[in-house]
C-alpha cells in the first residue's frame, strides 16, 4: 500500500463522463470523455448502486458492475492519504477504488500530463 501523496488533487475528475470500460484479465480501464483521462484499476474496487454492492479484485467480476456507469458524469470525488478514492456519479452510484496491495500497483490515474500511480 503506497497511498496518495498529501498534495494529490483529483478534482479534475468531477464533470467527467465515463465513456468506456475496458476489461483485461487483471485490470479494468475506465476511459472518460475529453482531456485524455483514464483510470486503470488492478486492485480491489467496488460499485454501490442503491441497495446493491459488488466488490472484487477480479476484473471479470467487477467490470460488469461498472457497465451501468457508462454515460454517467462524476459529480463528486473524495480521496484520502490511504489511497482510497470514492467517485460518485450522477445516477447516485458510487465507485470505490482501493490501494490494497503492499507489493503491486493498485491503480493508475492519467489526466493529460498528470500521472498518479498508487
Amino acid at each position: 500500500m503506497h497511498g496518495l501523496d498529501s498534495d494529490a488533487d483529483l478534482t479534475f475528475l468531477v464533470g467527467k463522463t465515463l465513456i468506456q470500460v475496458g476489461v483485461g484479465s487483471n485490470e479494468v480501464i475506465l476511459y472518460f470523455h475529453t482531456g485524455g483521462t483514464w483510470i486503470r484499476i488492478e486492485g480491489r474496487s467496488s460499485v454501490e448502486a442503491g441497495s446493491e454492492r459488488t466488490e472484487s479484485d477480479n476484473s471479470l467480476v467487477i467490470a460488469p458492475a461498472m457497465f451501468p456507469l457508462l454515460g454517467r458524469d462524476v459529480t463528486e470525488v473524495v480521496w484520502d492519504r490511504s489511497g482510497t478514492i470514492r467517485l460518485t456519479f450522477d445516477s447516485g452510484a458510487v465507485l470505490v477504488i482501493e490501494d490494497d496491495s503492499p507489493h503491486y500497483e493498485s491503480y493508475q490515474i492519467v489526466h493529460g500530463d498528470v500521472e498518479i500511480t498508487v
